[in-house]
């Protein structure tokens, strides 16, 4: 029973991965539809308006957090449950600060197969990271919700 729930578990990281790989270039097709009819460069959009640049910089991580779920999914498979915890709950609050909300939900959901699945708790997870190196485990998570907060801080400024 436990290698279905396993199964199904890597199907969801799987899309999700994909999901953020592909968004890069979900955000360049969605500036050239924007800026088709003009004759505004990528480089002069970016320079001009704080937006976009957001929005690019937000485009540009979901890769890098793409290499993390990777991370997290091998990380998993040899039984290190708790990294995969904490991480997925660092990644849900960059989503957040990025004002993602089709990502928070996948992350969520991926984090509630976790738990579900695994039958971990979120509270001993975090005990159990305190007391080995919990920065070092955690510090891909944190240099994303560093960017992710300089970008709802700017977003926050334009808005």
């Amino acid at each position: 029973m436990l290698s279905f729930k396993t199964n199904t578990l890597n199907k969801y990281f799987i899309i999700t991965k994909i999901l953020f790989l592909i968004s890069p270039f979900l955000y360049f097709i969605y500036f050239y539809m924007i800026y088709k009819n003009t004759n505004i460069s990528f480089y002069e959009a970016i320079k001009t308006n704080p937006v976009i640049t957001i929005m690019f910089l937000i485009a540009m991580t979901n890769p890098f957090i793409a290499y993390l779920l990777s991370i997290i999914e091998e990380k998993m498979k040899i039984g290190d449950i708790s990294y995969a915890v904490l991480n997925l709950l660092l990644l849900i609050l960059s989503q957040i600060l990025f004002q993602n909300i089709w990502y928070i939900l996948i992350l969520s959901l991926i984090l509630y197969k976790v738990i579900k699945t695994y039958n971990v708790n979120i509270l001993d997870s975090l005990k159990e990271k305190i007391k080995n190196k919990i920065l070092l485990e955690i510090s891909g998570s944190i240099a994303i919700n560093i960017l992710a907060c300089i970008c709802f801080f700017a977003s926050m400024r334009i808005n």
